[in-house]
């Protein structure tokens, strides 16, 4: 196991699979997993209930061949990963157990730089986080269901979130950065939610 990739224990239960060979004709999408490094966050929108990132090979010299991929969620799981903080720099992974495909249309891309789909999850994800403050790491871990009812989901996760400002917009780019950090190590959190959508 890279060490990009070291401390995850989702990725010790999948099939590590690289940001260049998603696809929806990826055979046992449900028993994979991909990792990678969050190169910039769209703020959740509270309107839309919505965040969005884009997430990268951890590998710089593959990024510019399909080596990045939009990352797209809604309702329950967008809040509960705008509730954790996750930033620029901070590695990630992220089960593909629970991802729809969409095609990926945005305007305002590098040609070849991504891959031609984009991974949304609402009702279901799993993932977890290595956030990198300066020279300490922690982690989190993050999972969300969508409840019967579809309108209720359980949210659970315990983590060592980084010590970021928060903003009147959750989760916005500015305190995504490595400029917006805290020279702070980091707090603890231990939570177990319930959002609605």
């Amino acid at each position: 196991m890279s060490s990009a990739s070291s401390g995850f224990g989702l990725l010790e239960r999948k099939t590590p699979t690289p940001i260049a060979n998603l696809s929806p004709n990826l055979p046992d999408q449900n028993l994979r997993a991909v990792t990678g490094e969050v190169t910039l966050v769209w703020p959740y929108n509270t309107a839309t209930t919505s965040l969005a990132f884009l997430l990268a090979d951890p590998d710089v010299r593959r990024r510019r061949d399909k080596g990045q991929v939009r990352v797209q969620l809604q309702a329950a799981s967008a809040k509960a990963v705008a509730d954790i903080r996750l930033g620029g720099g901070d590695t990630v992974a992220i089960d593909l157990d629970g991802a729809d495909w969409v095609k990926d249309n945005s305007v305002v891309r590098v040609p070849g730089s991504r891959v031609e789909w984009q991974l949304q999850y609402t009702d279901k994800l799993r993932l977890q986080v290595c956030y990198h403050q300066l020279d300490v790491r922690s982690y989190a871990s993050l999972t969300v269901l969508l409840g019967a009812d579809r309108r209720s989901a359980s949210v659970e996760g315990s983590h060592c979130q980084p010590n970021r400002p928060r903003c009147a917009s959750s989760g916005c780019a500015a305190c995504s950065t490595s400029g917006g950090r805290s020279s702070d190590d980091s707090r603890s959190c231990h939570r177990r939610a319930k959002y609605s959508r």
